[in-house]
């Protein structure tokens, strides 16, 4: 049984830290309405409380490829059909997230998250086959979309290391926290 948080020794002279774990998931974007292109890397840190059963903690997620490397920016004077053929529109992402759950037992936990999603617009162009350019171009448009953002996932302790698996509308995500206490 962990109880973390209860004091065996009354007559303790040191305070012992927080149940804290910190952790890294990699988010395989799903084919949504707004199109997040490739993966996203999560970073979050979570307390565990044993005692009354509960877990909050905060997460950060982006794009692990950010679009904002190539802008294309046209001469002056020259005309949009010079820039390519308009292909589809993409999107950076940060999402940041409140995460809470329940401790089912020692190993096993509910996860749930919700947060603000923003969104930031990219029109992305191919070159015509006679251009020297670079193949795939990017323009930003300015526009910036929030959205509500939840997630639900389920949290496997094994010693100091604890799995987690999660779903969200936007994506499927594993990732691996490391519990500082035990």
């Amino acid at each position: 049984m962990c109880i973390a948080q209860q004091n065996r020794d009354p007559f303790a002279r040191s305070v012992r830290p927080p149940d804290i774990g910190i952790g890294l998931s990699y988010n395989h974007n799903t084919l949504v309405k707004y199109k997040v292109p490739g993966g996203s890397i999560s970073a979050n840190v979570t307390y565990y409380n044993f005692d009354k059963h509960f877990i909050i903690g905060l997460d950060y997620t982006t794009n692990i490829n950010k679009r904002n490397k190539t802008i294309y920016v046209p001469r002056i004077g020259e005309p949009n059909t010079r820039r390519g053929i308009f292909s589809k529109i993409i999107y950076n992402q940060s999402i940041y997230t409140f995460r809470g759950g329940w401790i089912f037992s020692d190993n096993f936990f509910l996860v749930m998250g919700m947060g603000l999603e923003s969104l930031k617009q990219f029109h992305q162009y191919r070159n015509r086959p006679n251009q020297i350019e670079e193949s795939v171009q990017h323009l930003v448009t300015g526009k910036v979309i929030n959205l509500f953002y939840h997630k639900v996932g389920v949290m496997f302790k094994v010693k100091k290391i604890i799995f987690e698996a999660f779903y969200s509308q936007r994506s499927l995500g594993f990732g691996v926290n490391y519990f500082l206490n035990e």
